[in-house]
């Protein structure tokens, strides 16, 4: 009995395991990835909106680094933003942690997610 438990406990980690890689497959399948100067090349000098819980929101990305995030209601948000390893970091102060994303990119629209696993970010390019 104490067999058939382990082997079911383990399948059943294994099935889990193929389902989340196969999500991961198709969030991906008809986008493209972006690599590190792909991502400066969609974003440097260009302005990212969407909608993400409701709430409309803008980040503009400056040559130099920085960032600017605008939401409805909201004061602008002042930050940085680099390329490192074929991912967008951003630092918001005061904090001095880079949280880095995943870029991939569909037509005009771009998704940035999170290599943590939250939530992810989408929104259209425009120039600034």
């Amino acid at each position: 009995m104490e067999i058939r438990l382990n082997r079911a406990f383990v399948l059943s980690l294994a099935l889990i395991a193929l389902l989340t890689a196969g999500h991961s497959v198709r969030v991906l399948a008809d986008q493209q990835k972006l690599n590190g100067a792909q991502i400066t090349s969609a974003l440097e000098g260009r302005t990212v909106s969407g909608v993400q819980n409701g709430l409309a929101w803008e980040q503009d990305f400056q040559k130099g680094g920085i960032t600017v995030y605008r939401a409805a209601g909201e004061d602008p948000s002042e930050g940085r933003w680099r390329v490192k390893s074929d991912q967008f970091c951003s630092q918001w102060p005061p904090s001095r942690a880079w949280i880095c994303y995943d870029i991939v990119r569909k037509d005009g629209t771009v998704s940035f997610v999170p290599i943590d696993g939250g939530n992810i970010w989408r929104g259209s390019v425009r120039p600034n």
